[in-house]
């Protein structure tokens, strides 16, 4: 009866393998409404950052980008606590613990837009980041990076913004990384040269 056991265990191990070595891995793939935002644009996005930050793009090969088709665009920032409304039976209030002292307050945001590509790089209340995202017509999507991310109080996030009139406004969530500290950033963007309200 053991000797059955142990056939059988063995027979069932062999499909096993057999079955699950016959059918490749799939690649992961964006859903088709989705736009992939990093495989193709990457060495894009290193080549309208360069200007801004280095640091940022040491490590992601350059690629020439006309400098006609750069704009460069500057601004504000202001973070705000944000009050987060959880399910009933939800009992982590890890961000509870956030009396509203650390990030909060004003910044300044700079970036380079060419080809549709955003780089850039932000300095103030939420600390130093590095801006990467996408000027698809109207609508800006940005992802906030920390510059080092071991730091005890570096913020990360995004959000998204909406060109219009010559201005480029919008909104990031950002979060501090033991999801403590939680915030909403309401931001506004000019072409370079321009004044921007604080």
């Amino acid at each position: 009866m053991t000797e059955l056991r142990r056939i059988s265990s063995f027979a069932l191990l062999a499909i096993v393998l057999a079955v699950g070595c016959d059918r490749p891995t799939p690649s992961p793939q964006p859903a088709s409404s989705q736009e992939p935002v990093v495989g193709a644009s990457t060495s894009a996005i290193a080549s309208a950052s360069a200007s801004v930050s280095a640091s940022a793009t040491a490590s992601v090969p350059a690629v020439v980008v006309d400098p006609a088709s750069a704009k460069k665009w500057s601004g504000t920032y202001e973070a705000k606590r944000v009050e987060l409304a959880t399910p009933p039976k939800v009992t982590d209030f890890t961000w509870k613990n956030d009396d509203g002292s650390k990030a909060v307050g004003n910044g300044r945001l700079s970036m380079i837009v060419a080809d549709g590509v955003v780089g850039g790089e932000a300095s103030g209340a939420l600390g130093s980041q590095v801006l990467s995202g996408l000027l698809d017509g109207t609508l800006l999507r940005l992802e906030l990076i920390p510059t080092d991310p071991t730091v005890s109080s570096a913020m990360s996030g995004g959000g998204t913004g909406e060109l219009k009139d010559g201005v480029i406004s919008g909104t990031m969530r950002v979060a501090g990384p033991k999801g403590v500290e939680v915030r909403e950033v309401t931001f506004k963007l000019e072409p370079s040269g321009q004044s921007t309200a604080p």
